[in-house]
């Protein structure tokens, strides 16, 4: 085999790679700044339009998760959501701009592992007009959250502190407990 047919060979793979690593993009969203009381905290996306109920507005291939111990939810400067035990998706490498997916104690999208746990997608719970921040719970991702935080969504029925399933009374647990991911469900049965 020459040098270029080995050069060729490894830009194939290199090819296959990518593509098992690509984000396949499934619905227009914006990133803005995302504000609380005057102030920037950070950012957001937005819904560009709106979306019908069940749109996949982001997904995000699982060949981008890497061990990290719990209770070690990231490092310096990446956005992790727990896919599994001891497994946590940089969402920022896997699916750039979902990492700005913000929580909602009322969220209008909800994340989904598929059936062959190997892609992890955010999908719309209800229509979302254009121009609204799109939220997951945050609490249905993570049994116990290393990094608790003050929500500040507003929603009538908001919990407060966000530290992960295991925090919420049994009611709050209820309420939410269709939208949890299978490894939230497992650990906490």
């Amino acid at each position: 085999m020459d040098e270029r047919v080995r050069r060729i060979s490894k830009q194939i793979v290199a090819a296959e790679e990518l593509k098992r690593r690509t984000v396949v993009w499934m619905a227009s969203f914006k990133i803005l700044p995302w504000m609380s009381g005057g102030q920037r905290i950070g950012k957001q996306i937005v819904a560009a339009e709106e979306l019908k109920r069940k749109t996949v507005v982001w997904m995000a291939s699982l060949g981008q998760a890497s061990d990290i111990p719990s209770p070690i939810r990231t490092i310096a400067g990446t956005h992790t959501i727990q896919v599994g035990k001891g497994m946590h998706l940089d969402i920022s490498v896997s699916s750039p701009g979902g990492e700005f997916t913000q929580h909602s104690c009322d969220p209008n999208a909800r994340l989904v592992l598929d059936e062959d746990r190997k892609r992890l997608s955010l999908e719309t719970l209800k229509v979302v007009p254009g121009a609204e921040t799109l939220t997951f719970d945050y609490n249905t991702s993570e049994l116990k959250m290393s990094s608790p935080f003050e929500c500040v969504c507003g929603a009538p029925g908001c919990v407060g502190t966000i530290k992960g399933f295991s925090s919420l009374n049994k009611d709050q647990q209820e309420h939410i407990r269709h939208l949890l991911l299978p490894h939230v469900l497992a650990m906490a049965s």
